[in-house]
């Protein structure tokens, strides 16, 4: 289901290192028809997403140029995750899913913290129905932490909307992205 405060499909449930959260995504479904295609599903192993990330995407790469750890466990993955031929490799997975914004629905104060560990990967919302957890998190979180009240099921009102100012490309991303395509895989 979309939803018309940040867009894009509701996984729920997804748990990225150590949390649970709610993540609004974007599937890229070429990638997805490829893996369905190839028989790959989320790749959430750091390791596995460090040495993909050494690789641009599509581009052919000289064996030489990749250290021999990340070779060792680009050449351990499934065929459809990397094209290693002689002397070149070429990265064909790219991040199945992007995600909009994550959140988390708060009930007791110590559900507002974990978001604060997620911050490079999306805009960040807390959603409340208690008005005075709100009103708390208003005064006390990080400005970056978009904040909104439940005014009835699934509609949805933002106080304040998330930002993006940590936003970067990181493994930490990626693998948030894989695990919540994997969620989305499972539920569907």
């Amino acid at each position: 289901m979309a939803n018309p405060f940040v867009g894009g499909l509701r996984v729920r449930d997804v748990s990225v290192f150590g949390q649970v959260i709610d993540a609004f995504v974007d599937v890229d479904r070429v990638e997805h028809a490829r893996r369905e295609r190839v028989g790959v599903g989320g790749l959430a192993d750091p390791e596995v997403v460090q040495a993909l990330m050494s690789l641009p995407g599509l581009r052919l790469i000289p064996v030489a140029d990749i250290s021999p750890i990340d070779l060792a466990v680009l050449a351990d993955l499934p065929p459809g995750v990397v094209r290693i031929s002689g002397s070149w490799v070429e990265r064909l997975a790219v991040p199945p899913v992007a995600i909009r914004a994550i959140a988390r629905n708060v009930e007791t104060w110590t559900d507002v913290a974990p978001l604060a560990f997620l911050r490079t990967h999306a805009p960040r919302l807390l959603i409340f129905e208690e008005e005075s957890l709100l009103r708390r998190a208003v005064r006390e979180t990080d400005r970056d932490v978009g904040i909104a009240r439940v005014l009835a099921e699934d509609v949805v009102e933002v106080v304040r909307p998330p930002g993006r100012r940590w936003l970067r490309p990181s493994w930490q991303r990626w693998i948030s992205e894989e695990a919540t395509y994997e969620r989305w895989r499972n539920a569907r």
